[in-house]
């Protein structure tokens, strides 16, 4: 809570954006502090050209989720705060600088922001390759056992989200996993952050962190980057949370 007034929370999820997961964690949120209020943002499924480049579909993304906290932050009788793991963390820096009247603190869990380590890229290049088969669009559901050998997550995802999945992974490909440039954060946006990470994370390597800047909160903790799929990891974050913002 932020003094008596309730506190809401946006929510960014990870790639693949099985939301069902992140319902269930924000419910177990709730279970702490009932009067929170949360959402879970939504990623739409676009139809970009051949021509798309990286930065516009991100920007196309952004802007989608800058009119989903603009309605969640209207509801909203309190704070908001953007609550983002992984590839959500990406969205997050961009989302904060459209909007950061709006927000009291941003949480980037594990938050995937630059080339991340060789196993990442590597899982990245076979789901690029999987997502250019000539079938892949014959039926996505079909695909939910493939998808499985790579996703802990498959169980609950669905057809639209893996069709997201899909095409979030091709612009990470092409766009995230390339770029070694300093992030820039500009002071202002910083002093909002708080970081929470794993020492051992091919998602989020040290380097990619150090590039947000000195002055940026940052906790190294025992829970993994796939805290989502697990109560005891998710309390950690939890607690987490919790600190004073």
């Amino acid at each position: 809570m932020t003094g008596s007034r309730p506190l809401g929370y946006f929510i960014l999820p990870g790639n693949p954006p099985v939301r069902a997961l992140y319902e269930t964690w924000g419910r177990e949120l709730r279970e702490r502090d009932p009067g929170l209020r949360f959402r879970v943002a939504r990623y739409p499924l676009f139809n970009p050209s051949i021509d798309t480049t990286p930065a516009q579909y991100f920007e196309a993304l952004s802007e989608s989720l800058a009119v989903q906290l603009q309605d969640f932050y209207a509801e909203s009788e309190g704070g908001v705060r953007i609550v983002a793991h992984s590839f959500g963390g990406y969205l997050a820096l961009k989302l904060l600088e459209r909007s950061v009247e709006r927000v009291e603190a941003c949480y980037l869990l594990h938050p995937f922001l630059r080339q991340p380590g060789a196993r990442g890229r590597a899982l990245l290049r076979t789901v690029y390759a999987l997502n250019h088969l000539p079938s892949i669009g014959d039926g996505l559901v079909g695909i939910r056992p493939f998808v499985g050998r790579f996703l802990k997550e498959a169980r609950q995802i669905t057809p639209e989200e893996i069709s997201v999945f899909l095409q979030i992974a091709h612009y990470e490909h092409l766009g995230i996993v390339p770029d070694r440039s300093e992030l820039r954060v500009p002071p202002e946006l910083g002093a909002k952050l708080r970081v929470y990470s794993h020492p051992r994370d091919t998602w989020c390597p040290p380097e990619s962190l150090r590039s947000l800047g000195p002055g940026v909160r940052h906790v190294v903790g025992a829970a993994s980057h796939n805290f989502i799929l697990r109560r005891p990891e998710r309390d950690l974050v939890a607690d987490f949370l919790r600190a004073p913002a």
